[in-house]
């Protein structure tokens, strides 16, 4: 990823940079591992989290980040 990114002129802040378990598993996963919640992130001032909807189905919710 990072050698795309450099192809572009772009970089990655190393202390803003992370990777986290994010996606339609990520609750499972952490159900099985006895942890509460997958972890969110924000990005463009949007807080991202795993949600479902009324049907049950895997969704991302967007909450802006001055709601929060």
């Amino acid at each position: 990823m990072r050698e795309r990114l450099r192809r572009f002129s772009l970089s990655l802040h190393p202390d803003k940079t992370r990777l986290i378990e994010f996606g339609r598993f990520a609750a499972q996963n952490c159900e099985k591992r006895g942890l509460a919640k997958p972890e969110t992130f924000q990005f463009l001032s949007f807080v991202m989290i795993c949600g479902k909807s009324r049907r049950g189905d895997f969704q991302i919710s967007p909450l802006r980040a001055e709601c929060l």
